[in-house]
């Protein structure tokens, strides 16, 4: 009885520690889309700087 209710226990811990592994992996999932999203928009932004043939700004906006 007492192997079976370790087992029990063990189980349970992994079950728990993967739904905190899936919730975690979605945070990162979400993060990266709001990373690249935030990457494109600055890319269109920089986008007009780099077609005056303007690199100061382009160097500006790194340093």
């Amino acid at each position: 009885m007492a192997a079976r209710k370790g087992a029990l226990e063990a189980t349970m811990q992994m079950d728990l520690w993967y739904t905190m592994v899936a919730g975690e992996v979605g945070e990162l999932n979400e993060r990266q889309s709001d990373l690249l999203r935030e990457a494109e928009a600055e890319a269109v932004d920089a986008e007009p700087a780099l077609d005056d043939g303007v690199p100061e700004v382009v160097a500006f906006d790194f340093f």
